[in-house]
């Protein structure tokens, strides 16, 4: 595809992706919110999140007809190149009215991420990659912090990592850094890193859809690894991932605390 027609098309999934943030934001602490359980009690989708899905989906396939598309609310399997879509990262921070939630957008070639897009509709901040042109942030360049030291660190967990890690060994490790932010929207945090907000994160049994920000990471200039240190992640709808994410000073440090888990 040449170069041109492919940055027009993406130009127009942006668009659409700030289009359905702003759906969400017309009922954003303004509207009464019906949600719906999913397999657990942890999970919960509206009708925003669905209505903000078809939005984004339909405009990929009208710009790459036939594409595969993995999406949160109608996971289906996919073969060779495909997009995800996550219209609504953080849907119980969402419905409670707490400003941690983003539009993720990623598309993926042979098996590697190769365009990621995260909106926060809240701060109006849009943060895109591609692989080997750097991270941006409302089209400004964006670059991992330089923090080399835990006890200046700021770390991001989920409540995933909460509720199954806290014994002794990992309160232990948490206590080490200054500033700890559980967060509601994993790719939001992943953005947070990429822009130098955020130094390390952690998290464990996150959908493919939840940590295609790790562009966004390794593109401006940090690390992305699951808990092996390795860079193989499950693609599947069916299937989670743990992953550690730094600034790239701090890996060593945070792979050395995983080490027995």
């Amino acid at each position: 595809m040449e170069a041109d027609n492919w940055n027009i098309k993406v130009e127009k999934i942006k668009q659409k992706i700030i289009d359905a943030g702003k759906i969400g934001l017309q009922h954003f602490r303004s509207h009464p919110i019906n949600v719906i359980e999913k397999t657990t009690f942890y999970e919960i989708v509206t009708e925003q999140d669905i209505e903000m899905e078809e939005l984004i989906k339909e405009e990929i396939l009208k710009n790459f007809p036939g594409s595969f598309i993995l999406a949160e609310e109608s996971p289906t399997e996919v073969e060779g190149d495909f997009w995800t879509v996550d219209p609504l990262d953080g849907t119980s921070y969402y419905q409670k009215g707490l400003s941690d939630w983003s539009v993720n957008v990623a598309y993926i070639k042979n098996k590697e991420v190769v365009l990621a897009i995260t909106y926060c509709p809240v701060a109006d901040e849009l943060f895109y990659s591609e692989k080997g042109k750097g991270a941006y942030l409302n089209g400004e360049r964006i670059y991992v912090s330089d923090t080399s030291d835990l006890k200046n660190a700021c770390f991001f967990f989920g409540y995933n990592y909460l509720r199954n890690f806290n014994d002794p060994k990992s309160i232990q490790f948490r206590s080490g850094f200054r500033t700890i932010w559980s967060t509601g929207s994993t790719a939001l945090a992943l953005a947070n890193l990429a822009a130098g907000r955020v130094d390390v994160g952690i998290q464990i049994n996150q959908s493919f859809w939840d940590i295609t920000g790790m562009l966004h990471v390794t593109e401006a200039g940090g690390k992305f690894t699951n808990w092996k240190d390795g860079t193989d992640f499950e693609h599947s709808a069916s299937q989670v991932n743990n992953f550690c994410a730094t600034n790239g000073k701090l890996h060593a440090l945070v792979m050395d605390s995983l080490a027995e888990k």
